[in-house]
């Protein structure tokens, strides 16, 4: 196996909290001054096999800036590969990556790494991203390597046990379709494993999650149901001090954008976000049961 390159004067940043947002991920061509003040939290995508020196330059700029960078560290070049339909990359191949980047950022502070995201739990994928994490913790011990695996689609995921043998500084969920009772167990029992837990929350109105590819969603979809899982999301996050990476998107002609960067119901929701909910969080301790009513600091999506 190559034998990593130690680096020096590594820093990584404090546990998050559960008044913590950042958003799900950095795109240079919509990034500006508000969201980065308003979302200290960003997840920067990495991918491993590509060429990388703008990204590079993007990750120093925002972390000298203040931002709390996580790196989506992407290895799996391929769909088949994501889908373990085809093999990992070896494991070489993965850390000689990862050590590339990290020797880039040498001394840049950062909030953690992912191990690749979503990853299928099959026992050989389970095992080399044991190998992953042990090798990279190995030569940069001061960094926090985050694992990502794909055990939040439904309570059983979380209740199996061997994802508990995949080591880890912490963890990175997206349980987007669990409903509200399970998700506050199933943070409840992540919680036993790390106090370090990101959890990466749905607020694109606009497009229907667990629907067909980039489905359009009406309103009503909001307005009606999905804003009570965004309520649960935030209230068990603040409970058990879980950070949340807000996934801020809309659909313009089939492809994703920033919701900032959407049609006019896109941009006025997210201004409602920024003026209003942000701030309600922030300042106020949400009670656990969900209301009956969708409370005025949500915003309705495209109302009139």
């Amino acid at each position: 196996m190559l034998s990593p390159t130690l680096g020096v004067a590594q820093t990584s940043l404090g546990n998050p909290s559960g008044n913590t947002f950042g958003v799900y991920a950095f795109s240079a061509g919509t990034w500006n001054g508000e969201v980065a003040k308003t979302f200290p939290l960003v997840m920067v995508q990495y991918q491993g096999w590509a060429e990388n020196a703008t990204k590079i330059a993007d990750i120093k700029k925002l972390a000298s800036q203040g931002q709390r960078v996580v790196i989506d560290f992407e290895f799996l070049e391929t769909k088949e590969q994501r889908r373990s339909n085809e093999p990992m990359p070896p494991l070489e191949t993965i850390i000689a990556a990862a050590s590339r980047m990290l020797d880039q950022l040498s001394g840049v502070p950062l909030e953690g790494i992912t191990i690749d995201e979503e990853n299928m739990l099959s026992r050989d994928r389970r095992q080399r991203l044991a190998d992953v994490y042990r090798a990279l913790k190995s030569a940069y011990p001061s960094r926090i390597f985050l694992q990502w695996v794909g055990i939040g689609r439904t309570i059983n995921g979380v209740l199996r046990t061997d994802w508990h043998a995949i080591p880890a500084d912490g963890w990175v969920i997206d349980p987007y379709l669990i409903s509200e009772r399970d998700y506050a167990r199933y943070v409840q029992i992540m919680k036993g494993a790390t106090n370090r837990i990101y959890s990466v929350v749905w607020l694109a109105p606009g497009w229907k999650v667990g629907g067909a590819r980039r489905q359009v969603a009406d309103p009503s979809w909001w307005n009606t149901d999905q804003w009570r899982i965004f309520y649960n999301r935030m209230a068990v996050n603040q409970a058990n001090e879980v950070a949340s990476f807000l996934y801020m998107y809309a659909l313009q002609n089939g492809d994703a954008t920033s919701l900032w960067a959407g049609n006019d119901c896109d941009r006025a929701f997210y201004r409602a976000i920024v003026d209003v909910t942000i701030p309600y969080l922030q300042a106020n301790t949400l009670p656990k049961v969900t209301p009956a009513r969708r409370p005025d600091w949500i915003p309705a999506y495209c109302p009139n």
